[in-house]
């Protein structure tokens, strides 16, 4: 329960900053929503503590297909994960015995979630690829990580396991 209040207060403090900003500026300078959409979208996803794109599709600014467009760009080379691909308790349980206390607070502080093991290599998901300044911070506190990107509803998925875990 302790970790998933930590991934949530860490969404929550991207959502008062660059996290959100990052998707916005993109749909602001391409035409697709005005500043004052980005900005009641933005309110609105802080008040209720979801992702950003969930307030754009619900309201029908965005679909979904064209927010997850622009996430593959922003990502660019990161590998897309599409589905949960046998992402179990256990293989949650396992993937946190190869992290100590520090480095999975400051995955789950910067709203990334250890996902699955590839060799010695721990794949961290993430609903943001765009953003640069978390994803440094992690890969220098944590050098054996592969980030992939996915969309904010498998990312609830995902976070739904840590919950048994």
């Amino acid at each position: 329960m302790e970790e998933i209040l930590r991934f949530f207060v860490g969404l929550w403090k991207y959502a008062k900053g660059e996290r959100f900003s990052g998707l916005l500026r993109v749909l602001t300078k391409s035409g697709k929503i005005t500043k004052a959409q980005a900005n009641k979208a933005k309110k609105k996803a802080q008040g209720r503590g979801v992702f950003v794109g969930e307030i754009l599709v619900e309201t029908g600014l965005i679909s979904k297909p064209d927010i997850l467009r622009i996430l593959a760009k922003e990502a660019g080379s990161m590998p897309h994960l599409k589905h949960d691909q046998g992402i179990t308790v256990e293989k949650i349980q396992d993937i946190k015995k190869d992290l100590s206390q520090k480095e999975l607070e400051k995955l789950l502080q910067n709203g990334l979630l250890p996902v699955y093991k590839s060799g010695q290599l721990i794949v961290i998901a993430t609903a943001y690829p765009s953003d640069r300044t978390a994803i440094r911070k992690v890969r220098s506190a944590i050098p054996r990580i592969e980030l992939v990107w996915c969309d904010w509803s498998l990312l609830a998925q995902i976070m739904d396991l840590y919950q048994g875990s």
